[in-house]
């Protein structure tokens, strides 16, 4: 039995960063982050501020690494995988360059469109508003559902894991909460959501999104917002996972 992390979504790994082993990059954010509070420029706590630099310094998780497990599902290679790779110094990485399918896709496996816009290196298979497209890849395209099955098939997972589910994948996430429901009917083990679900009400609509908190709601879950670049949620993110470790009951 160990902890899992399913990372969805994984694009330059800053979510990892934070939970397992803060990069130049974090140290950066934290920077810029520190010079607007100096000149009274940020709205950021200085107790969340301190928080942040305690992550960066102490790398809390480091006595578990042994113990923990990640799936990073991140389809731009040319994104992820430097900082992917990284990660594999430090504990055990997993990545599948595959795509998770959304609620409304007909096939539970089929190769899809990868949008890229140009305001952004993250990638979509919706179409987003008022953004340009620059390129548009074929990528293959799994539901949440079937590909943890195949997980559980080929023994890189068990159903003694305790998993948490990290997501922001660009209005997929919706897909990945009903495989989830599906997935603890069947005994996975899920205790934890987090990430950003925020791009389902802005491509899907209000109403889906509340459809969704709702299904999380259902099996015992509660949503916690973690994103890497916003540092008043880094410490949501890390006692989640901590918690999880721990043995506590959601």
């Amino acid at each position: 039995m160990g902890t899992v992390i399913i990372d969805i979504g994984t694009h330059k790994c800053e979510e990892l960063n934070v939970l397992i082993c803060p990069s130049i990059s974090e140290l950066a954010g934290l920077l810029r982050a520190s010079a607007k509070k100096l000149l009274g420029r940020s709205n950021l706590s200085l107790s969340s501020l301190s928080v942040c630099w305690g992550i960066f310094f102490t790398k809390p998780l480091q006595e578990e690494l042994n113990n923990l497990k990640i799936i990073a599902l991140e389809p731009n290679l040319d994104v992820c995988i430097k900082k992917i790779n990284r990660l594999k110094k430090i504990t055990q990485v997993i990545h599948f360059p595959i795509v998770v399918q959304g609620h409304d896709f007909d096939e539970s496996t089929d190769i899809v469109a990868l949008n890229m816009y140009d305001d952004s290196l993250s990638s979509s298979i919706y179409n987003k508003k008022n953004i340009n497209k620059i390129e548009q890849l074929n990528c293959l395209g799994v539901d949440f559902y079937n590909f943890y099955k195949l997980l559980l098939a080929k023994n890189i997972l068990t159903l003694d894991d305790k998993v948490v589910v990290r997501m922001n994948c660009e209005g997929a996430e919706f897909g990945v909460v009903i495989g989830i429901r599906n997935l603890i009917s069947d005994g996975v083990q899920i205790e934890a959501v987090i990430g950003s679900l925020a791009d389902v009400k802005k491509i899907h609509g209000e109403e889906k999104y509340d459809e969704m908190i709702h299904i999380l709601q259902s099996c015992g879950l509660e949503y916690k917002y973690f994103k890497g670049t916003d540092l008043e949620s880094w410490s949501v993110g890390l006692s989640e996972i901590k918690r999880v470790i721990s043995g506590y009951n959601r």
